[in-house]
């Protein structure tokens, strides 16, 4: 990804002169070509990559050049952003919690359902020796945290509405990341702001328990959102809130490919 502008000018020119027609003639032909909805798009998912990630190993038909364990990985697009150094710059949007039912990767993999956080059927789950909480009929339940963001491409300057989730011992990241939004005030005032107000800088870090070793996420407030930026995430937030997105399919190993703890 380069950030030389005379580069970026360079490509700007080069897409200019290949138009097939006037922009004007564009402008006008870009209603054409059939009505996309909510229901049309898939939003993608925020992970951050493994060393067991697929997108990192090259006989993998995931492969994607360039990855590495540390990078973040937006699912649809399938682009991946620097982790360690620069980060990546989001905006949290909306958030929910609820209860997914799995089936386990050993049986085949795939989500069943969703709950309400605070669904009954957790009580019917008992955990087993990897501490998974299983239902009777084998699948798996997990308690998993969903943070609706903007996340900045640097390299055309876009915002693309995403999704990050969080489960198992990753919820005490997203517990972290609530308690800053909630501890964060309008300026000047006593009244909490609202959670796009702020944009956020998002880091991977190594994380090692004996010989286990992963990347897992560190973030810290930065600047506050510019006024066409803090709309698009407070009409992002208004749409998840109605649940009228479509999300991209999560993968079947779950927070495997995300944040493995």
């Amino acid at each position: 990804m380069s950030d030389d502008p005379k580069a970026l000018a360079l490509k700007s020119n080069t897409a200019l002169a290949n138009m097939p027609v006037s922009i004007e003639e564009l402008v006008k032909d870009s209603a054409l070509g059939g009505e996309l909805t909510l229901k049309d798009i898939s939003i993608p998912y925020l992970y951050i990559l493994q060393t067991n990630s697929p997108q990192c190993n090259p006989d993998d038909g995931k492969y994607i050049e360039g990855a590495t364990a540390g990078m973040f990985y937006l699912t649809v697009v399938e682009k991946i952003f620097e982790g360690r150094k620069e980060g990546i710059t989001i905006v949290p949007c909306y958030y929910e919690r609820k209860i997914m039912e799995w089936v386990r990767r050993e049986d085949g993999g795939g989500l069943v359902g969703s709950y309400p956080a605070e669904d009954p059927i957790m009580q019917k789950a008992k955990p087993n020796d990897k501490n998974q909480m299983i239902l009777p009929n084998g699948h798996q339940l997990m308690d998993t945290a969903y943070h609706y963001i903007l996340v900045y491409d640097p390299e055309d300057g876009n915002w693309t509405q995403a999704i990050m989730p969080f489960k198992s011992t990753g919820l005490k990241i997203s517990r972290k990341l609530n308690s800053i939004v909630k501890k964060t005030y309008i300026p000047g005032t006593q009244k909490r702001a609202p959670r796009f107000l702020y944009t956020y800088n998002f880091k991977t870090v190594k994380e090692q328990k004996d010989t286990n070793i992963w990347s897992s996420l560190s973030f810290e407030q930065t600047d506050m959102a510019l006024r066409e930026v803090y709309a698009n995430a407070k009409a992002y937030s208004e749409i998840a809130a109605q649940d009228l997105l479509t999300r991209a399919p999560e993968p079947s190993e779950g927070i495997q490919e995300a944040l493995p703890f």
